[in-house]
C-alpha cells in the first residue's frame, strides 16, 4: 500500500494541473488562511501551513485527492496509509483515519457541497502531512518539517517518496518486534505474578508456573521436552 501510495501521489502531482473547481477552491482557501480544520481532531495546523499552502497553489486550488465529486486512487491509497498506522508505531486516530475512511465510503454523494468536498480534501492533506512528520521525527520529538513552520523546499511528493519509512535497519526491526509483542499480547495470557518478598534460592515460589509460561513466550526459555515417559522434563534456561 505503501508502493501504491508513492505511484499514486507523484503521478498525480507531476502531471498536468488538474483545472481548479471554481466553487471548492474558495472554500480551500479559507481554510487554508484560518490555518484550521474543523473536522480534525487536532484542528489547528500552522505547522504545516506553508507546505499545503504551496501544494495547493501549485495546483490552482484544485482538490489534490478528489476527481470530480468522488476519491481518485492517490486519496483511497492515502487514507488505507493513514488507516495502517498502526504499523509503523503510530495511532490511526491521531491522524483522522477512521473519519477520512468512514467520509471517503460515502463519496460520491449529491448531498455534499463544495464545503463537504473541500473539508474532506484539506483534512486528508493535513493529516498525511502530520503522518510523515510523526513517522520521520517521531510523535514526543520535532520532525523533519523543523520547529515552526515547514521550510520553503518541501513538498508533498518529495515527503512521501523519501519519508514515509525511514531506511534503516534499526527501524525495520523495530517494526518486527512491534508486531511481534502485539501478538504475544493478543494471544498470551500474561497474568500477574504473584507480589510478596524476595524469593530466596531453593525455595519455592508460587507464581513458577506463570514465570515459565511468560518466558518461554517471549523466546527466553526453551519449552519443555517430553521424556520417554511421556512427562514433561525440566526446562533450561538460555545462555
Amino acid at each position: 500500500m505503501t508502493r501504491a501510495l508513492v505511484v499514486a501521489v507523484l503521478a498525480l502531482l507531476a502531471g498536468r494541473r488538474a483545472s481548479a473547481q471554481d466553487s471548492v477552491g474558495p472554500q480551500v482557501r479559507t481554510m487554508i488562511a484560518e490555518a484550521r480544520h474543523p473536522w480534525a481532531r487536532h484542528p489547528d495546523f500552522p505547522r504545516y501551513l506553508d507546505v499545503v499552502a504551496r501544494l495547493y497553489a501549485s495546483r490552482g486550488d484544485a482538490p489534490v485527492w478528489l476527481a470530480g465529486r468522488a476519491p481518485s486512487p492517490a486519496g483511497r491509497a492515502a487514507v488505507a496509509t493513514l488507516m495502517a498506522a498502526a504499523d509503523q508505531g503510530l495511532r490511526p486516530a491521531d491522524y483522522d483515519a477512521a473519519t477520512l475512511d468512514g467520509l471517503m465510503r460515502g463519496l460520491p454523494h449529491a448531498s455534499w457541497n463544495a464545503v463537504a468536498l473541500a473539508r474532506f480534501d484539506l483534512l486528508l492533506t493535513v493529516d498525511l502531512m502530520r503522518y510523515l512528520d510523526d513517522l520521520r521525527g517521531g510523535r514526543v520529538r520535532p520532525g523533519p518539517f523543523g520547529h515552526g513552520r515547514a521550510p520553503p523546499g518541501l513538498d508533498l511528493p518529495a515527503g512521501i517518496a523519501g519519508a514515509l519509512e525511514p531506511h534503516l535497519a534499526q527501524y525495520h526491526n523495530l517494526r518486527m518486534h512491534l508486531a511481534r509483542y502485539r501478538r504475544l499480547a493478543a494471544d498470551t495470557p500474561f497474568v500477574p505474578l504473584p507480589e510478596g518478598r524476595a524469593t530466596r534460592l531453593g525455595e519455592p515460589y508460587r507464581g513458577a508456573g506463570a514465570l515459565r509460561r511468560r518466558l518461554t513466550a517471549l523466546g527466553d526459555l526453551a519449552p519443555e521436552r517430553a521424556s520417554p515417559t511421556g512427562c514433561s522434563a525440566p526446562g533450561r534456561w538460555r545462555r
